[in-house]
């Protein structure tokens, strides 16, 4: 039904795998964990410009309303602030992206990553499948291709599965 790959979307490293391989998983469940010490330290360094940045703001707000300070202070004090606020938020997702959970019910594959392996954006830590349905693309011949119908219900064999019949139905029939 579903096939992904599990990518991390920061650097770090792996402190924490979760999952066993060839094991079914749910949706949401927490799969492996890089180290967080480092993002954690970001996020408090960012949250105390956050907060100074926040304060300035509001003392500029106050300022600006009774006239003692320029628009132009003024404008300086809230772009100040909102790039503060943006640099926290992303730094916030960094930290959470340390923590790589299944978006979908499924088998996982094998791991491509060990505890202690230091890995880049993007590295592929394993896969994960939906298996329950499974969809299966067939080649039809062009003579045929009028016959096909929507919703329409069908049985098919597969070889490794020796004479099992599966009972399925038409979802989608491709425009080329």
């Amino acid at each position: 039904n579903e096939m992904i790959e599990l990518k991390s979307e920061v650097d770090g490293t792996i402190q924490e795998i979760l999952f066993r391989e060839g094991q079914p998983v749910e949706q949401g469940q927490l799969l492996i964990r890089l180290d967080e010490t480092k993002l954690a330290a970001d996020v408090a360094e960012f949250e105390g410009n956050f907060k100074l940045g926040q304060a300035n703001f509001e003392r500029a707000k106050q300022l600006a309303q009774e006239k003692l300070i320029s628009q132009s202070e003024y404008d300086q004090a809230a772009a100040t602030f909102d790039v503060r606020q943006a640099t926290l938020n992303r730094k916030l997702r960094e930290l959470k992206d340390t923590r790589i959970t299944a978006p979908f019910s499924g088998v996982i594959g094998a791991r491509n990553v060990s505890p202690g392996q230091v890995i880049a954006r993007n590295t592929l830590l394993t896969w994960l499948v939906d298996v329950d349905p499974v969809k299966v693309e067939l080649n039809v011949p062009e003579r045929f291709l009028g016959q096909l119908r929507l919703g329409q219900t069908l049985d098919l064999t597969v070889a490794a599965f020796g004479t099992n019949q599966f009972h399925g139905k038409v979802y989608f029939i491709a425009p080329a």
